[in-house]
């Protein structure tokens, strides 16, 4: 499977070496001088700064899918209060799994951003391309504001308009929303954030002072000849995961009245699209995804077991209701 290429019209685009995605970004911006967001150590930050950067254990980003794994879709329509900056976030999350089918750890091995300044016609398709190319099992999508509009078009049927390709329509799994056609594609979980808000930001502290989310590492861009065309595009998605860094750590925590907790930007210059598309699709796997697989017999014995019931003539109704339970 190929995935096409297209141009940005706007800014410097960075392309996937053998044209398999396209990035909507700008790689170049600020190279050489990354910036080093200080606030992670101020009371009341999110997240310990010290273990953030040692989550950076990542060596090679991927451009698709691996055989084998899951991968999940975290997007936020973000607007910046930069107009020269606004921009979707679109973050990959590969799911490395235990035997038991439970979560081992995530990992974000790419971290995309589409200019808002295209119609969400044309953010529709690049988001139907990323998630062609990963296979994602599912896209998690922030539906308040302008993320509503993003999925509206989702719903439908895109034609790519430099390449021809149809993207089919999508539907979500949640909502009631009305998908074009009856046999779209089950794939988008539409979230309000303020609904999940506290689990959100408790499952990504989780996973950071865990250890069990794992980002890119830090690398220079001096460590990739010029001479080779295709050296933004290897070295973009270490510059976004910069860019995720840095927001993580200007957030910290605000309590809410109801008991609930949230984050909020110690400084309003710098954005958190990037943090919350990721962690979007990280709260997903963990509450809808991080489940124990086992078969019917074992788990039937399970429960007659903690339940002082051998197997037996005496057991049969209370087989026949566990197997109700999980058929």
């Amino acid at each position: 499977m190929k995935c096409q290429v297209g141009e940005n019209p706007l800014n410097r685009s960075a392309y996937y070496l053998r044209n398999k995605i396209m990035i909507w970004s700008n790689p170049l911006l600020n190279i050489g001088k990354p910036r080093v967001c200080k606030c992670g150590a101020t009371d009341g930050a999110l997240v310990d700064v010290n273990k953030l950067l040692s989550c950076r254990n990542l060596t090679e980003p991927e451009f698709e899918a691996q055989d084998g794994f899951d991968y999940v879709l975290g997007i936020d329509v973000a607007r910046s209060q930069k107009s020269t900056n606004n921009r979707s976030s679109v973050g990959v999350i590969k799911i490395q799994r235990n035997l038991d089918n439970t979560v081992r750890d995530l990992s974000l091995v790419n971290l995309f951003v589409i200019s808002n300044a295209l119609s969400f016609d044309a953010q529709a398709i690049e988001v139907k391309k990323i998630q062609k190319c990963f296979k994602a099992k599912m896209c998690v999508i922030d539906i308040n504001g302008l993320g509503v509009g993003l999925l509206d078009v989702l719903l439908k049927t895109n034609i790519d308009p430099k390449t021809g390709e149809t993207y089919p329509c999508w539907k979500t799994i949640n909502t009631d929303h009305t998908p074009e056609n009856d046999d779209a594609l089950e794939i988008i979980y539409a979230l309000t954030p303020q609904s999940s808000q506290s689990r959100i930001t408790v499952n990504f502290m989780d996973l950071v002072e865990s250890g069990r989310l794992r980002l890119l590492e830090k690398r220079d861009e001096n460590s990739y000849s010029l001479a080779d065309k295709n050296w933004t595009v290897k070295f973009a998605p270490y510059l976004q995961t910069d860019n995720l860094v840095e927001e993580a750590t200007n957030l910290k925590l605000k309590h809410l009245n109801n008991g609930g907790i949230t984050v909020e930007k110690v400084l309003g210059k710098i954005d958190k699209d990037r943090y919350s598309s990721v962690a979007y699709g990280l709260w997903w796997v963990m509450e809808f995804d991080n489940n124990i697989l086992a078969d019917n017999n074992s788990m039937i014995d399970f429960m007659l077991g903690i339940n002082g019931i051998r197997q037996g003539s005496g057991s049969n109704n209370a087989t026949k209701f566990i197997n109700s339970i999980f058929k």
